[in-house]
């Protein structure tokens, strides 16, 4: 599989606009095709086109090799 992909880290739990500049300013200007922010939040969701994942289970997902897969 040939996705770009661009994780960011926030150390929060709750996940604001704010916090997604960037990632959607990437998305904007086509440099990446997939947007995940890994922060402390209890539950995995999508906004704005944003995967926003708890940091388990990112790493989960990581470990068994399924990021790129899901």
């Amino acid at each position: 599989m040939n996705e770009t992909i661009a994780v960011e880290l926030k150390a929060t739990a709750a996940v604001q606009p704010r916090h997604m500049k960037g990632l959607k300013a990437l998305r904007e200007e086509g440099i990446i095709r997939r947007a995940i922010l890994v922060c402390s939040e209890s539950r995995p969701r999508r906004t704005d086109g944003i995967e926003i994942l708890p940091w388990v289970y990112f790493l989960d997902l990581l470990w068994k090799d399924k990021l790129l897969r899901d």
